[in-house]
Parts: structure tokens; sequence; C-alpha cells
């Protein structure tokens, strides 16, 4: 249900995993909450606010990887 609310208040077509290889995954230990790559997304798929810990909603999660490059501490992967 949370995803679905998230979904439509971002105004993001919902659709589940469904044969998706890898969806971004955060390093949480290595987050410094600088935010890039929140800003990035297209999905609204990663939560999380400036110096805390981000997490990425793997159901919105289209695995584009527009993430990973802007990280700063390399903390973001596709898994």
């Amino acid at each position: 249900m949370f995803v679905e609310t998230v979904s439509f208040l971002n105004k993001v077509k919902y659709e589940p995993l469904m044969n998706k290889t890898q969806v971004a995954w955060i390093n949480e230990a290595d987050c410094i909450g600088c935010t890039k790559c929140i800003q990035l997304c297209p999905v609204n798929a990663i939560i999380g606010t400036r110096k805390a810990v981000h997490t990425v909603v793997r159901d919105l999660c289209t695995g584009c990887a527009r993430c990973i490059y802007p990280c700063p501490t390399d903390c973001v992967v596709m898994r």
C-alpha cells in the first residue's frame, strides 16, 4: 500500500518488479546523505533527507542506474 501511495503522490505509474534483474541498492554504512542520487532518480524511488541515510524503494526502481555515477562515496550499486 505504501508503494502505491508514493507512486500516486509522485504521479509515477506503479509497476511491481517483474523479470527485472537489477535495481539500485545503497550501502547505508557508506551513505553520507548528499542527496545527489535522489535528485537524479526519474521515478523518485530513493528516499531520504540531506545528511541522513538514503534507501531505495525496490518496487519503484526501474534499474536505470542514473543514481550510481553522481555518488561521491560509490555506495550505490545495482543488484
